[in-house]
């Protein structure tokens, strides 16, 4: 457990240098090494014990695994495109193409339900693009992300994942509004990717358990 721990916290440390470059807009390898990527040293802190408590979940939740493995690099992907997103309000392609091709050895371990993760790729993520052409009213990062945590979680707990999303978007916003911290007026919309990434983890970690509680209590 320790050595998962300390893992977690080295890839957290790491991830503040991608999260640099990323801001920086410079993909360039200087930049992936620059030492002001630490800087911010309270960002430095938040980003590697968030990661670290987060392996922790992961460890308790399906101990040590080559699926406990994929789900903590996705988790740690999905931690810094969320201080991506919060920084500069961008979901970088490159990141999400890193997510779609870590989910694909967890359709090949769960090959008996390999409809079901196909599915999980276009459930939420086409009715959202239809949305998004209808009225602008989301990102296509955003989609993206979608698509390929549906195919890493499947049908099922990908619109958990949405569900546990637009719930806690909605009270945080409706809460930024009522406080006077949200201007509508000049379009100060709410980054989605931290709320997508959040209900993506509570969805892998407690899917299994929320789905199975509501299905014997309403169709059993």
């Amino acid at each position: 457990m320790y050595l998962f721990l300390l893992i977690g916290l080295i890839i957290g440390f790491i991830l503040n240098f991608i999260i640099y470059v990323y801001c920086k807009d410079k993909l360039i390898l200087k930049n992936l090494f620059s030492l002001k990527a630490l800087k911010n040293k309270k960002l430095v802190i938040i980003v590697s014990v968030l990661n670290m408590i987060i392996y922790l979940l992961i460890y308790y939740r399906f101990n040590l695994s080559l699926y406990s493995f994929i789900c903590a690099l996705i988790f740690s992907l999905l931690l810094c495109l969320s201080i991506i997103d919060l920084k500069i309000g961008i979901v970088p392609d490159s990141i999400n193409i890193l997510i779609f091709i870590l989910s694909i050895p967890v359709i090949l371990i769960n090959r008996e339900h390999i409809i079901y993760h196909i599915i999980g790729l276009f459930l939420i993520s086409v009715p959202f693009f239809l949305i998004a052409v209808l009225t602008n009213g989301i990102g296509g990062g955003d989609i993206k992300l979608f698509a390929v945590t549906g195919l890493f979680l499947g049908a099922l707990h990908i619109f958990l994942a949405m569900f546990f999303c637009c719930l806690l978007a909605s009270i945080i916003g409706l809460t930024l509004k009522y406080t006077n911290k949200l201007n509508t007026k000049n379009n100060n919309s709410i980054p989605l990717v931290p709320y997508i990434s959040i209900g993506v983890i509570f969805s892998t970690l407690y899917g299994d358990y929320i789905l199975n509680w509501y299905f014997s209590k309403f169709f059993y």
